[in-house]
């Protein structure tokens, strides 16, 4: 006997309590009434049929993949900010469906990476705000790991998002170090500050005092300049 199965996924449809449409369970495919009727039918009576909804998600994913190896190719943030959008309306639409939110993941990583490392952060100011971003992102990563969408059931769907979020969150990670603001200025500024107290409790020569001086205002050159 004919079974009730999805025509993109493979997955069950569930029939909806008014019995005249069905829904995948896995990538949220929509079925008609008459479409189920005929997935039914008998060998004798084929089924040449468009899917309710179907043509719909398979454009959008294929329009969304083109995207995602436009982005690859070139490497951009931007590119990758496209791919990511295409692949969040698509899982907006279709809460059910893994590829799309893989795909977003994936996407918006991708995009975050490209941007962190084409910025250099000279001062304190935006190292600190880069590294939060950074924080930012590695925890949504890791809550999303750990309660993935709740529309997707499928176990190794569930499996590929949290591996997906643990090569992401491994490759983050390393950033936070190379925004790490810079204590130089402060560190001087210390110093000037214990040269000067050292020099006034030893009674030391004028030398000695321009010198701690010298130190302070370097030190305060450089935390104004955001070191």
């Amino acid at each position: 006997m004919a079974k009730l199965q999805c025509k993109v996924c493979g997955g069950k449809l569930n029939v909806n309590a008014d019995g005249k449409s069905s829904e995948c369970e896995n990538c949220g495919a929509a079925y008609t009434q008459e479409v189920m009727k005929q997935m039914l039918g008998t060998p004798e009576d084929p089924v040449h049929v468009k899917v309710a909804g179907i043509s719909d998600l398979e454009k959008l994913l294929d329009d969304a993949d083109i995207a995602m190896k436009e982005a690859e190719r070139s490497g951009t943030e931007r590119a990758y900010a496209i791919a990511g959008k295409k692949y969040y309306q698509i899982f907006d639409k279709y809460p059910r469906n893994a590829c799309a939110f893989v795909g977003s993941i994936k996407a918006s990583s991708e995009s975050f990476l490209a941007e962190k490392h084409a910025l250099n952060y000279d001062d304190n100011s935006t190292r600190r705000h880069a590294k939060e971003m950074i924080e930012i992102r590695i925890k949504n990563l890791e809550e999303t790991k750990k309660n993935p969408p709740v529309g997707i059931t499928d176990p190794a769907d569930i499996q590929k998002i949290k591996d997906l979020c643990d090569v992401y969150i491994n490759k983050i990670r390393p950033l936070l170090e190379k925004y790490e603001p810079s204590y130089i200025g402060t560190s001087i500024l210390i110093a000037g500050l214990v040269l000067g107290v050292f020099g006034a409790l030893i009674e030391a020569g004028p030398f000695f005092g321009v010198g701690a001086t010298l130190v302070l205002v370097l030190g305060f050159i450089l935390k104004f300049i955001g070191f």
